[in-house]
């Protein structure tokens, strides 16, 4: 899994205007799981049900202001 930050033009209750947020997002790389499936005979599958499972227990941050430093879930 590849790390993205996102950044989207949100308004801020803190500075009572539009600023810039961002927070940090995973991008699974669908490619590259299929072409190992396929290399691999299907045994990658086992690989990639794992990652699957284990994302849904990662914390993923909400959106963080980046002049105040306010987060939203």
């Amino acid at each position: 899994m590849a790390t993205v930050v996102e950044q989207r033009l949100l308004r801020c209750s803190e500075q009572g205007k539009k600023t810039v947020h961002h927070r940090n997002a995973e991008r699974f790389n669908w490619i590259l799981h299929i072409v190992l499936s396929i290399i691999t005979f299907g045994l990658w599958l086992l690989v990639v049900i794992f990652l699957l499972v284990a994302n849904l227990f990662v914390n993923h941050d909400g959106w963080e202001c980046s002049e105040c430093g306010k987060a939203y879930p």
